[in-house]
């Protein structure tokens, strides 16, 4: 969806994205290779981009470099709010979801712009939407054209995007859809088919708008009648005040029917046995599952949501290092299509494909997995790990890792932000200046492991791993492996 916006709105997204995710100070040079500019462009950026958005300041610290503040009760939602209100290609794709039929002559005066400059964003959105979603927008009058679980995917992904907090599109009320939204929610168990509770909303929201404007589908699973029977009376009634008609299978399955994608979806078996054993993407799927099953079974735990989030990360990593190409997207195994994370994370996951993109060509094999893993792990996975994971912390004593001898602080940033998600509280990095070298060139730091980009001789008991300056998920796997092995050690004492 980003490739809608501007070319320099883009560029604002992607200096604010990279001061977000790396999450400390950055270097004026630093930034300008990771975006492909000039210093002096990168340095025009920021005043334009102080100078627009008031609440946020990205500002030099003694040092020279650069950091970025928010002011107080003030996140990054509020700026994706703002980059998206003010874009026409956003302001004409809601326009026309709530005006269906409306003429260039309502368009022309609802927006600032003119007629031409209607007509060249539409051809934009046509040309983005019909390659990402299979749908597109007619000509005069103005409407959605596609399938209708489509449609409703697409709006649920973009009001999830754009939409934070009060904000809210719909004309019923957000307080009394999302008081009964919520009790739905309790009672229908929605975290098996829905990742969050605004997944949910949205995705409500849009089934309804769509059902009273007299669009119906039939792409369903067979789950949407079992809703009717989970739901109490109290709750049921409510429903059918609210919507204002009887709660009868057939509107359960249009409000809330999990819509059936297209045809490229497949299951993990399936999978299997239509990629190649060592093809790349087979192997990144494999890689999900050991570290899941790694940790579950090192420390005695389950993870209810086990294959939903493989999936997940899997889906995210494959749309995100290829875009457009959906030919290997997974579902689980009862056929409850478990669809890629833009619509459940899309602002994350955009913004990793523009940081993706930003990276100069000839870099992005070696960014590749260390960019996606890293942003896949931070954000797919945080609702269903978070508790896993402070579990965990509790247990055992930290882990004692030291980097050294790795050249560019970002890499070594790369390693702490992948490890700090994973383990949290549970490691702890000591500094590369705490090194001491006896006379027999061992190492005598205080230290469990230490992931080195060169060569360095150890002593016995400190687990080494060499790597080279950018990670590969293969020397992710051996660094959690170590850290495992290290607390599993510390469970047996």
């Amino acid at each position: 969806m980003h490739e809608l916006l501007k070319l320099q709105d883009q560029r604002h997204l992607s200096l604010i994205t990279l001061f977000y995710y790396n999450q400390q100070p950055l270097d004026l040079s630093y930034l300008a290779q990771e975006m492909n500019l000039s210093e002096r462009t990168v340095s025009e950026l920021i005043t334009e981009t102080n100078n627009r958005y008031t609440y946020l300041t990205i500002q030099a610290r003694p040092d020279q470099s650069l950091e970025l503040l928010f002011q107080e009760g003030i996140n990054i939602d509020s700026f994706f709010h703002d980059l998206y209100a003010q874009s026409t290609a956003y302001q004409l794709i809601e326009y026309i979801f709530f005006n269906e039929a409306c003429s260039i002559n309502d368009l022309e005066k609802q927006m600032t712009i003119s007629r031409s400059s209607i007509q060249r964003t539409l051809s934009q959105i046509r040309s983005v939407l019909q390659a990402n979603f299979s749908i597109t927008i007619s000509r005069s009058p103005y409407r959605l054209e596609g399938r209708e679980a489509d449609i409703r995917y697409f709006y649920t992904h973009y009001f999830m995007e754009k939409y934070e907090g009060s904000n809210w599109p719909f004309t019923f009320n957000l307080q009394d859809f999302d008081d009964l939204i919520q009790d739905v929610a309790l009672e229908i168990n929605y975290n098996d088919y829905f990742i969050d509770y605004r997944h949910l909303r949205f995705y409500i929201a849009v089934n309804f708008f769509r059902y009273q404007a007299g669009h119906l589908t039939e792409d369903f699973t067979d789950k949407a009648e079992q809703v009717i029977e989970q739901l109490s009376p109290q709750v049921l009634d409510r429903l059918q005040q609210f919507f204002g008609q009887a709660m009868t299978p057939a509107l359960a399955k249009q409000i809330f029917g999990r819509h059936v994608a297209r045809d490229f979806y497949y299951t993990i078996a399936e999978m299997h046995e239509k990629l190649p054993q060592n093809n790349y993407y087979s192997q990144l799927n494999a890689m999900f599952v050991q570290q899941m099953d790694l940790v579950c079974q090192e420390f005695n735990m389950t993870l209810a949501n086990r294959d939903l989030v493989i999936l997940e990360m899997h889906n995210s990593y494959f749309l995100n290092t290829n875009p457009g190409n959906r030919k290997y997207i997974l579902h689980n195994h009862s056929a409850i299509i478990i669809s890629d994370l833009r619509q459940h994370y899309p602002k994350v996951i955009d913004l990793l494909i523009t940081s993706y993109q930003n990276v100069p060509a000839s870099k992005r094999n070696l960014f590749r997995i260390d960019r996606a893993l890293h942003q896949i792990i931070v954000s797919s996975a945080a609702t269903v790990w978070e508790d896993f994971f402070y579990q965990i912390q509790a247990q055992l004593p930290k882990v004692k890792i030291a980097i050294i001898n790795i050249a560019r602080l970002a890499h070594i940033h790369i390693i702490k932000e992948n490890l700090n998600y994973w383990f949290g509280q549970a490691i702890e990095f000591v500094t590369p200046n705490q090194l001491h070298y006896g006379q027999d060139q061992m190492v005598t730091i205080d230290a469990d492991i230490i992931i080195s980009a060169s060569s360095v001789q150890v002593a016995d008991h400190v687990h080494y791993i060499s790597i080279r300056e950018t990670i590969t998920y293969n020397e992710i796997n051996q660094i959690m492996a170590a850290i495992l092995a290290v607390r599993n050690q510390a469970k047996l004492k």
